[in-house]
C-alpha cells in the first residue's frame, strides 16, 4: 500500500512538473512572439527558419549596396545634367562669335564668358562623391581625372576600368565612370590631312582661343566640335540614366522579395497570440485541476492512517 501511495504521489508531482513546463514554453512563446522557444522544438521549422534569416540578410546587403550605387549615379547625373548646361551655353556664345556681327571687344567678351563656362566643366569633371572620391576617374578613384599634364594641358589622368558592383546574384553596375566616356575626345584633321585626337578641354581652349583672337575659321572647326562633345556628354546622360532606371527597377524587385521572405517566416515563426493565450489558458486551468486533484489525495484516511 505504501508503494501504491507513493507511486501515485510521483505520478501526480510528474503530472504537474510537465503542465508547469508546457506553461512555461507558452508564456515564452507569448513574451517573445515566437512559436519555436528552441531549435529542437521543430528541427525541420528550425532549418526553414535560418534559410529564411539568411535569404533576408542577402537581399538586405545588396538594398544597402543599391543605396550606394544610387548615390554614386546621382552624383554623375547631377555633374553630367549641368554639363550640359554648359555645353548649350558655349555652343550659343560660339555661333554669336561666329556671326560676324561682333567687334574684338565683344569677342574678348565672350571669350571670357566661354572661359568661365569652361572653368565650370572642369569642375563638373573632377566632381567628388560625399567620400571625397572622384567620380569619373575610373577605377583611380584617388586621381583627379582632368588636371595639366607634362606639357600644362588638361588631359586625362583616370585609367578605364569601371567598379562593377553586384547588385542582385546575376547582375552588377559600374559605379565608377571613366570621365573619357563623358568628356569626350574628338577627331581633329590637319591641312595636311592628317587626323588627330584631340581632348575634351583642349578643343574648347582652343575655340576660347580662336574667339579671343577672332580667328574665324578656329571658330567655325570649334562650333563643329562641340557639337562633337556636346553628343558624347548626351550619350553619357542616356547610359546613367538606364544604369538608374536598372537599379530603381532591382530595388523594388528586392523590397518584394523581402516581403515575401518575412511573410513566409513570419508563418512559420511567429506566434498566433489569440491561439498561444487560449491554450495558456487551458494549460493554466488543467494545472490547477492537477493541483487540486493532488491536494485532495494528500488528505485521504490512507494518508492519515499512515501518520
Amino acid at each position: 500500500m505504501t508503494l501504491s501511495t507513493s507511486l501515485t504521489f510521483s505520478q501526480a508531482a510528474q503530472q504537474m512538473r510537465t503542465i508547469q513546463d508546457t506553461i512555461t514554453k507558452t508564456q515564452t512563446q507569448i513574451s517573445t512572439g515566437l512559436q519555436l522557444t528552441a531549435a529542437s522544438d521543430n528541427t525541420a521549422s528550425s532549418v526553414a527558419i535560418a534559410n529564411l534569416n539568411s535569404a533576408l540578410s542577402r537581399q538586405q546587403s545588396y538594398l544597402d549596396t543599391i543605396g550606394t550605387v544610387g548615390d554614386q549615379l546621382s552624383f554623375q547625373q547631377q555633374a553630367i545634367t549641368t554639363s550640359q548646361k554648359d555645353m548649350n551655353s558655349l555652343s550659343q556664345l560660339a555661333l554669336q562669335a561666329a556671326s560676324g556681327t561682333v567687334n574684338s571687344g565683344d569677342l574678348k567678351n565672350i571669350a571670357s564668358q566661354m572661359s568661365s563656362l569652361r572653368a565650370d566643366l572642369a569642375a563638373r569633371a573632377n566632381s567628388r562623391d560625399v567620400n571625397g572620391s572622384f567620380v569619373f576617374s575610373g577605377g583611380r578613384s584617388g586621381t583627379a581625372p582632368f588636371a595639366p599634364g607634362a606639357n600644362g594641358a588638361t588631359a586625362y589622368q583616370g585609367d578605364q576600368t569601371g567598379v562593377a558592383v553586384a547588385i542582385n546574384d546575376q547582375q552588377s553596375v559600374n559605379v565608377d565612370r571613366p570621365g573619357t566616356q563623358v568628356f569626350i575626345a574628338v577627331s581633329r584633321t590637319a591641312t595636311d590631312g592628317t587626323v588627330s585626337q584631340t581632348g575634351f578641354f583642349q578643343s574648347i581652349d582652343d575655340l576660347i582661343a580662336a574667339t579671343q583672337s577672332g580667328d574665324q575659321a578656329g571658330i567655325t572647326r570649334g562650333i563643329g566640335e562641340l557639337s562633337t562633345l556636346g553628343e558624347g556628354i548626351n550619350a553619357a546622360q542616356a547610359s546613367v540614366a538606364n544604369d538608374q532606371n536598372v537599379v530603381t527597377q532591382q530595388q523594388t524587385l528586392i523590397q518584394q522579395t523581402q516581403l515575401q521572405l518575412k511573410t513566409s517566416l513570419s508563418r512559420i515563426q511567429d506566434s498566433d497570440y489569440t491561439t498561444t493565450i487560449t491554450d495558456l489558458q487551458k494549460e493554466s486551468l488543467s494545472l490547477q485541476a492537477s493541483q487540486q486533484s493532488f491536494a485532495q489525495i494528500s488528505q485521504l484516511s490512507l494518508f492519515n492512517f499512515l501518520k
